[in-house]
């Protein structure tokens, strides 16, 4: 009985350990890659659709200033690439960059939008995987590119905030 006992002593130990384990290597390891800075004369399809979609109120994404004056000449589209690996036992649930916005940035939006896929399936990293993520930005033309991106994830259901700066 002592050893069936002690047995059971140690196989819970090592669950617990191999638990407390999996939850600190929960952070994701974000690595910026590039910033990709494309003039919205030459995405004017892009343009023309992200200006329908502030006219309806119909953004699926943050929209930092909805007053967009000028032509398509006046703005750029930048695309910020992120490596983003989870190195933990449990799959990142609801993986999304944000820009942070400086003076002259009018909107934020996901790579699903930009791809045309559904937005409300949730981008889901899992266990030792690694994965592409881009965030999009509608911006002033001739503004750097140079801004500070917030990458959110849930595990567990807890939430993370990663922040990475691009310059």
């Amino acid at each position: 009985m002592k050893k069936v006992a002690i047995t059971l002593a140690v196989i819970a130990l090592l669950l617990a350990g191999a638990t407390l384990w999996g939850v600190s290597q929960a952070t994701l390891q974000v690595k910026p890659l590039d910033a990709l800075s494309m003039n919205a004369d030459t995405q004017l399809a892009e343009f023309e659709r992200l200006m329908a979609l502030l006219d309806h109120n119909a953004v699926r994404g943050t929209v930092f200033d909805p007053v967009v004056t000028g032509d398509p000449a006046d703005y750029s589209i930048l695309r910020y690439t992120l490596r983003v690996r989870n190195n933990g036992l449990l799959p990142a649930k609801m993986l999304e960059a944000m820009v942070v916005p400086v003076a002259g940035d009018v909107l934020c939006y996901s790579q699903q939008d930009a791809q045309g896929q559904d937005i409300n399936q949730p981008l889901i990293l899992g266990p030792r995987q690694e994965a592409d993520l881009h965030c999009y930005l509608l911006t002033r033309r001739n503004l750097h590119p140079v801004r500070e991106l917030r990458v959110t994830y849930y595990i567990w259901g807890h939430p993370f905030l990663v922040k990475v700066t691009y310059g």
